[in-house]
């Protein structure tokens, strides 16, 4: 069942789509990826701003 699952990875000629090192497609992969890394960043340290406004109250 796996082997019907990727046909394509049998084959080995045509690797997954998200695996093939697309010089296209390798910079969309990783643009969001590095957007999500920025955005996870900034939360980081709201939530430290958070307990410190909690203690506050």
């Amino acid at each position: 069942r796996s082997d019907s699952g990727a046909p394509r990875r049998v084959g080995g000629r045509h690797p997954h789509p998200c695996l093939h090192p697309h010089p296209a497609h390798v910079p969309r992969a990783l643009t969001p990826v590095r957007l999500a890394g920025s955005e996870t960043a900034i939360p980081t340290p709201a939530s430290t701003r958070i307990p410190l406004s909690d203690p506050a109250l």
